[in-house]
């Protein structure tokens, strides 16, 4: 089975190619009785000698499509179609309030239940979640449950935030029936505002570490060097405030000195918050001294915290459980790395239930795909990463700071590869990997680099978005790849957002487009043809 993978592999890299070589699909297939699965298909055509097919043809062959009824493939290529347009395509989520404006969201929200929600979503019910389970499972699929909830500046309240906890709840309870898998964006439980503040807290403490340790050309910090430096740098503290900051937040032994204290980065990036769970180290003077929030603020702190843990808490009840946490835009993203990282300490001690985000289209992609390494290392814990090239790249490039953005598309989908193999090379033991990608070549080195590593294929799982790149969706199984499709469900209003940050993301790969239409357009012409 290993040789045939292989082969199969090899064929792929003739992606859309123009080689002439007559193959064996360029015939029609002929008919058998009773006729093979599609799996037997693929196992018969390899042990015949087939070497070389256009992976167009080999995708075509495969007919992804041939359980969707005629209305549902009507509307898949439809609104597949749709990406092919910039135009429509960023000025989306405008156009969505300005009919809504004139014709009704009621209206509105109909229409795209009745259409792009029904390709891009699982719908309004987490109540469905078995069923849209069992849907996927027929096509050798599982699934990420993802309530969807969005961040809406000026409008959340603190009981919109517990109201929305619940709903990932009830998410996390009706996928334990199943599978297990939930997303998690941190923007629909905490006040945007006060993430913005914790996520600048969150940055000065990196960048005084950074600073301190230059300055010493060390990697590692002594305890009297964080103190000079702290001093130096606007934060006025005693020796016995570093004392005690070293071993309460950064857990040192008590009857070292300060000049014996030593602090490596992994340390402080993982000991070191704006925000603690533990609220008794929220008032260590230090913590304090770095931070600055109003009573209110600190009431929010709380009620954060209250929230993640009762998420988390329930999650813990099966011990098979992953949360995959979503990356969002880098105005809250140090806050959340911040936050994420103290609850893998305490829940992936066994396994990996807690998995952090990278986004490849930023630069740090690479320091923290190895400071996952570091972490699991440091702390004895298991480490579980989703690699996505990023959803929020279209929005990063109109903000004022832009030196941690790659360059291209090219430079990030370098840059996805890079991050892969050394996500790979490190998942050993009970770690695991998550690749969100939609790019076949992407996949294809990612397989190839698998195969020729031996992984285990039970920890390094493929995942794309319900209804973008069925064809690799529904052919990773076949080739013995373990594949996730991310369903979001949800308020159709609140899902706006999500949809079309996927039709932007949609567009970038327009030849994945190419293909799901093409392969859209043959399901119907074959229907025809009977």
């Amino acid at each position: 089975m290993q040789k045939k993978l292989q082969q199969l592999l090899r064929l792929e890299k003739n992606y859309f190619s123009k080689n002439k070589t007559a193959s064996r699909f360029s015939q029609p297939m002929p008919q058998q009785q009773p006729q093979l699965d599609i799996q037997q298909q693929i196992e018969q055509l390899v042990n015949q000698g087939q070497k070389t097919f256009d992976t167009k043809e080999y995708f075509q062959s495969l007919r992804i499509y041939q359980n969707h009824t005629s209305s549902d493939l009507r509307n898949l290529l439809l609104c597949t179609h749709v990406l092919n347009y910039e135009f429509i395509v960023k000025n989306s989520e405008k156009m969505y309030k300005l009919s809504s404006k004139i014709m009704g969201s009621n209206l509105i929200n109909k229409i795209i239940n009745k259409t792009v929600a029904k390709v891009y979503t699982g719908g309004n019910q987490l109540s469905d979640i078995p069923k849209i389970y069992e849907n996927l499972k027929a096509k050798n699929v599982g699934l990420i449950v993802n309530y969807c909830d969005e961040v809406i500046e000026g409008r959340i309240s603190e009981d919109y935030m517990d109201y929305a906890t619940e709903q990932f709840v009830v998410s996390i309870q009706e996928s334990q029936k199943v599978n297990s898998n939930v997303g998690i964006k941190y923007s629909g439980i905490c006040d945007p505002t006060l993430m913005r503040k914790l996520n600048g807290y969150r940055a000065q403490q990196r960048d005084v570490f950074k600073k301190i340790s230059e300055q010493h050309t060390l990697q590692n910090v002594s305890g009297t060097q964080l103190y000079q430096g702290l001093n130096l740098y606007g934060i006025e503290c005693s020796q016995e405030e570093i004392k005690d900051f070293c071993v309460q937040i950064l857990k040192k032994n008590d009857s070292q000195s300060l000049d014996e204290i030593q602090i490596t980065r992994v340390q402080w990036e993982c000991l070191v918050h704006p925000l603690y769970i533990d609220d008794a180290l929220n008032n260590n003077s230090i913590i304090q001294k770095m931070t600055g929030f109003t009573q209110e603020e600190l009431q929010k702190n709380k009620n954060i915290v209250k929230r993640l843990n009762r998420i988390y808490e329930v999650a813990s009840v099966n011990p098979k459980s992953r949360i995959y946490v979503d990356a969002e835009q880098s105005f809250f993203q140090e806050f959340i790395e911040s936050i994420t990282i103290q609850y893998q300490l305490i829940y992936n001690k066994q396994e990996p239930m807690i998995y952090s985000t990278l986004q490849c289209y930023l630069k740090d992609s690479l320091d923290k795909i190895q400071m996952e390494e570091l972490k699991s290392k440091e702390f004895g814990i298991t480490t579980g990463c989703k690699l996505v090239k990023g959803a929020y790249l279209n929005e990063e490039s109109h903000l004022p700071a832009k030196h941690n953005l790659n360059e291209s598309y090219e430079a990030t989908t370098e840059m996805y590869d890079k991050v892969a193999k050394i996500g790979i090379d490190n998942c050993k033991g009970n770690n695991e990997l998550l690749f969100g990608n939609h790019n076949l070549e992407n996949t294809r080195r990612i397989k190839e680099y698998m195969i020729q590593n031996n992984t285990d294929r039970q920890k390094c799982k493929f995942a794309q978005l319900l209804g973008m790149a069925d064809h690799l969706s529904f052919s990773l199984p076949l080739e013995g790849f373990e594949t996730l499709k991310y369903v979001p469900i949800g308020p159709t209003d609140i899902m706006i957002p999500y949809l079309c940050r996927r039709a932007y993301e949609g567009f970038k790969f327009i030849s994945n487009v190419k293909m799901q239409e093409y392969l859209l357009k043959d399901e119907l012409k074959q229907r025809i043809k009977k």
